[in-house]
């Protein structure tokens, strides 16, 4: 009989990433259904309550107490994982007082005394702490790299318009990704300085472009996020202008780039009038936006995939060399392939770990499949209502909250999206089953291998799977080794395109010589 039960510990304050260490830890544990250890904001007892790891302990907590939740097949694995987590937490102070060779810095007027000229602050903790710790950075002059999420749209607001007031930068909330003097903030590539300049309401976006941009020999001068809610109307793009006004003054930036979801109308303006005002080109691409008149009309270049935005920001910083292709596919094999399928596979799965990877493969796949489903889904795709449940053709974005409630994002661990891989790969009504390897800093230390793991013991498992493509994010000059992914990807039989662009096209191609559908590719 399933058991539920709960650690509160009162007035104990711990990080986001330790928590996503221990809740990853108790769920591997056997016996264990679910697990997750967060602070006890408000937000985050809702969380709690959603997936169904609420009790008394739980709705009684306090913004400041610490709540491990563990919902296990019975009592004594219940009881066996909270012993753990009760040494997990043990052992991490023990490491703390017994570590004498780093020195431990604990508030921000310790680090600025550490070093005078910093003027960046990154946070990364709980929503209700991170607004008031980065007013206090904003007070002291410092720009804002705010990884935090759950911040209110007010809260938000608040702190970019005293940001552009001090003319300064609040990037983020919940921002994912920013390169600012060559120096990468949380998920992020190995980039060279060059000089195009990006500007990016839009993570694993940011990181496609840059990697492309790498790859093909530019480089960036600047990369800077801003967080996905700048761009709506509530916020009204300050960070996104403010951000682009820094690159026009810039001398090293001759060419700017903006990637972001479809802007608001009002900030879609601001954009057109800010490329009037400079005479260096700009380009952009708004994820699933087909309509680029008012930038076009404006003197900027619009593109609907991340690849052809950074190929034309290349081309306009006088660079067209193209570097020898690795992602090469043996067509006769392919065909052979596809024509092996057995005739009851006819749905495309996609299970992305980015967001806006995800975003733009829907975007490609909306205009020739039907009956088109997604946890996030846009204008011609349907909600999908139970995210554990698949339906027909299908995009998951698993670094959602759905997904990630007291969990590591699965960038840094794939275990969760690896376990909904497998799924998909044994749906016999599956013809192919899309994803996306992302590394980096930040990213786990070999995504290609537990796909290619994945892909392999599915295959023993069953008689046939289906053909699974994907594209890996990053450079050569990543720890994980962009062609070093290719290869164990290419080795455990996954076809692999060399953007998310051509990725999503070859699923797309595959279901229309397997089926006779996507009459539009």
């Amino acid at each position: 009989m399933e058991s539920l039960g709960a650690i509160v510990l009162n007035n104990t304050y711990r990080d986001s990433v330790f928590l996503m260490k221990i809740s990853s830890e108790i769920c591997s544990m056997e016996g264990i259904i679910e697990a997750s250890a967060m602070m006890g904001t408000d937000r985050n007892k809702d969380l709690f309550l959603k997936s169904g790891l609420s009790n008394d302990q739980v709705k009684a907590a306090k913004s400041d107490d610490l709540i491990i939740s563990i919902k296990a097949e019975n009592e004594k694995v219940l009881n066996d994982s909270i012993v753990k987590a009760k040494e997990l937490l043990s052992t991490s102070v023990s490491t703390q007082n017994e570590s004498n060779e780093t020195r431990q810095i604990k508030r921000l007027e310790q680090a600025l005394k550490e070093d005078k000229n910093a003027n960046v602050l990154m946070l990364s903790c709980a929503g209700d702490y991170a607004k008031y710790e980065a007013a206090k950075g904003l007070s002291k002059g410092m720009n804002i790299m705010l990884y935090s999420d759950n911040i209110s749209i007010e809260d938000e607001l608040a702190l970019k318009q005293k940001a552009h007031e001090k003319g300064l930068l609040v990037m983020g909330p919940d921002c994912g990704t920013s390169i600012i003097n060559q120096v990468p903030l949380a998920f992020a590539n190995n980039i060279r300085k060059g000089s195009i300049g990006v500007v990016g309401a839009s993570g694993t976006g940011i990181q496609e472009v840059t990697s492309i941009i790498h790859r093909n020999h530019g480089g960036i001068s600047q990369a800077i996020g801003t967080g996905g809610r700048d761009p709506k109307k509530e916020i009204g793009g300050i960070t996104m202008m403010d951000a682009l006004e820094l690159l026009k003054e810039d001398e090293e930036t001759q060419v700017i780039l903006i990637v972001s979801k479809p802007p608001c109308m009002e900030v879609q303006n601001k954009i057109a009038s800010f490329i009037r005002s400079t005479n260096k080109p700009v380009v952009v691409n708004f994820a699933g936006n087909e309509d680029y008149s008012l930038i076009e009309e404006a003197g900027g270049q619009g593109f609907d995939s991340l690849k052809r935005a950074a190929i034309a920001a290349l081309e306009l910083s006088g660079l067209h060399e193209c570097p020898e292709e690795i992602c090469t596919l043996d067509q006769k094999k392919l065909s052979d392939e596809i024509a092996n399928l057995s005739q009851e596979r006819k749905y495309l799965r996609g299970i992305y770990s980015g967001g806006s990877l995800c975003y733009e493969a829907m975007y490609f796949a909306r205009k020739c499949l039907s009956d088109l489903y997604s946890n996030t889904p846009m204008k011609g795709v349907n909600k999908l209502e139970n995210v554990r449940k698949s339906m027909k053709n299908l995009f998951l974005d698993m670094g959602e909250d759905e997904f990630t409630v007291g969990k590591p994002h699965p960038m840094i661990d794939p275990t969760e999206k690896v376990k909904r891989i497998k799924q998909e790969l044994q749906d016999k009504e599956v013809a192919v089953v899309l994803t996306d390897c992302v590394i980096g800093y930040g990213s786990f230390e070999d995504p290609a291998q537990v796909i290619a793991d994945a892909v392999m013991s599915t295959r023993k498992e069953c008689d046939q799977i289906p053909l699974v493509v994907t594209s890996v994010c990053g450079t050569e000059e990543d720890f994980q080794v962009y062609s070093t992914q290719v290869k164990k990807l290419q080795e455990a039989g996954i076809l692999v395109a060399s953007s998310n662009e051509e990725a999503i096209k070859l699923c797309l191609d595959i279901m229309k010589q397997n089926k006779g559908e996507c009459d539009h590719v």
